[in-house]
């Protein structure tokens, strides 16, 4: 009988690691990483240096604007949509059946809302755990519930 293949993602809003697993008894194997090309800048930096202002509808009086959206929430945001892409891209070359996203709980949230038809059909469990900085020969412990290890 053929092992499945699973594909686990490990997440956080700059880093990305993709892990297979063949089944158990296996180790994890390790496929691909992903990472911000640079260290993230602060939300502040990303953003012009003082806020917009606008006039009151009556008299001269000014108000700061406050920007419709974070920067920083923009840049977490095309990192889930690369994180997706590479996730399609293992699943599209066969290297796997099913899918595990292991990832911080806003990051999770942002994989979640992007995940394709395609990809949530092999979704098989998600973690809302930071794992990105545990050390490998730890990471199997965690998957023991949703995964044969």
């Amino acid at each position: 009988m053929k092992p499945v293949r699973t594909l686990i993602v490990v997440a956080d809003g700059g880093k990305a690691f993709f892990w297979r697993h063949d089944g158990p008894g296996k180790r994890l194997i390790h496929l691909a990483e992903l990472d911000f090309a640079e260290k993230s800048p602060r939300s502040h930096e990303l953003g012009d240096d003082h806020p917009g202002r606008v006039y009151a509808s009556k008299g001269s009086r000014r108000s700061a604007m406050q920007p419709r959206s974070d920067p920083h929430d923009q840049m977490e945001t095309q990192f889930a949509h690369r994180i997706i892409e590479r996730t399609s891209a293992i699943f599209e070359a066969n290297e796997a059946e099913k899918l595990i996203i292991a990832a911080a709980p806003r990051a999770l949230g942002e994989l979640r809302k992007m995940l394709p038809k395609s990809l949530a059909s092999h979704l098989t469990a998600t973690l809302d755990k930071d794992l990105t900085k545990t050390p490998v020969a730890e990471l199997p412990k965690h998957f023991e519930g949703v995964l044969a290890v």
